[in-house]
């Protein structure tokens, strides 16, 4: 038995491996380098009780990840072949691929009507010895690097994987993604963010730079975030050095997901380095009181109002509501200050010499020691 080539090892082989593999993961974070776990280990057995996030993104996606062959005749006339990864958003069949996989960028006359008509695009759902099926060019964005494909209907329901719109990663962050590499091989590579924008090419592009160990074969997979939702698609390689990789995040990719009617979720069945089988909701996350959630109360509020000393000028009334802001800051938890009034004075002292002095009131409604609401969401897992 196996997946994409991979033998299955035995209970004590596969117990072996997966924490050598734990092990160097979290070694391999620390110094800022890639993970890459080729899913080697599978079993069923209900008394394997901590399984990782890169078992159980296999267990519940591999199902909705795919292998994108595409042919199309070049400017030459001969057919040419790319393959790549491509993955479900929609249960209508709406399918995410790079736009070189889907070969849309790899000739000057990909516009042309004449040429698209001699792209093929086969898709295999859930690895390569899946049925291939035929599947249309519906969208792309060569900018962007990913196109949007389109599955014929089926009697039931396409799987998807859940796709997050709140794509918000820092430097540092866990990033995963899965997909198929050379010969049809399932893959997990594992690494973290490294920047949130990318100089390719002597250009800036919206995309996370990460330093995943992406293989080939595997533009076009999806990236996950540490919540197992979608976050992104891995772009196509670039000719940089080993261990840097790309991500298009959702943020840029809202028009084109929006054509298929992507339904966003907060979290996948997968949340965590822990997670267990089982876990199959947003139910998973905690709840919690963080200030990203807003503010269900404040335990302070209160109005504060004072007059500046004379001074000679240089400054005006918003200046002093800053300047007296700062100086009750230190007096409260949390302040949020409001304007509510400000005026000034202006005095002449030594006339006829005309020494002009300034005088400056501020009147702040202070609220302090928030409540902030309860409510799940990422914030609560870190």
């Amino acid at each position: 038995m196996s997946i994409g080539g991979g033998e299955v090892f035995n209970m004590r082989e596969c117990s072996a491996l997966h924490h050598l593999a734990v092990a160097l993961r979290r070694a391999a974070i620390r110094r800022g380098c890639a993970f890459i776990a080729v899913i080697a280990c599978v079993t069923t057995s209900s008394a394997q009780s901590d399984i990782d996030l890169n078992r159980c993104l296999v267990t519940n996606h591999l199902r909705s990840v795919a292998l994108v062959e595409t042919r199309y005749l070049n400017p030459e006339g001969s057919e040419a072949l790319v393959t790549g990864t491509g993955f479900l958003i929609s249960q209508d069949g709406f399918l995410l691929t790079t736009a070189r996989v889907a070969g849309v960028s790899e000739h000057p006359a990909r516009a042309n009507e004449a040429v698209q008509s001699n792209l093929r695009i086969e898709v295999r759902v859930g690895g390569a010895g899946a049925i291939p099926l035929s599947a249309i060019l519906v969208s792309w964005d060569e900018q962007l690097d990913i196109a949007l494909l389109k599955l014929p209907k089926r009697q039931t329901e396409w799987p998807v994987m859940p796709i997050s719109f709140e794509v918000n990663p820092e430097p540092g962050a866990d990033i995963y993604a899965l997909g198929f590499a050379t010969l049809g091989s399932f893959v997990v590579v594992e690494g973290a963010v490294i920047d949130t924008s990318a100089q390719i090419e002597g250009r800036l592009r919206p995309m996370l730079q990460t330093n995943l160990s992406v293989q080939p074969g595997m533009s076009g997979s999806p990236a996950f975030d540490e919540l197992g939702t979608v976050i992104g698609l891995v772009a196509s390689s670039f000719d940089l050095e080993p261990g840097l990789s790309f991500v298009v995040t959702n943020t840029f990719m809202r028009d084109i997901l929006s054509k298929a009617n992507v339904r966003p979720v907060e979290a996948g069945p997968c949340h965590g380095p822990d997670s267990k089988d089982g876990a199959t909701d947003v139910g998973v996350i905690p709840e919690c009181r963080d200030p990203s959630h807003g503010v269900e109360s404040w335990g302070v509020q209160e109005t504060n109002s004072r007059w500046s000393d004379w001074r000679r000028g240089g400054s005006n009334p918003s200046a002093w509501c800053d300047e007296l802001k700062g100086r009750l800051a230190e007096r409260y938890n949390a302040p949020v200050f409001d304007v509510l009034e400000s005026a000034e004075k202006v005095r002449d002292r030594s006339p006829p010499f005309r020494l002009i002095e300034y005088q400056y009131f501020c009147s702040l409604r202070v609220r302090s020691n928030p409540t902030y609401v309860l409510a799940r969401s990422q914030a609560c897992i870190k």
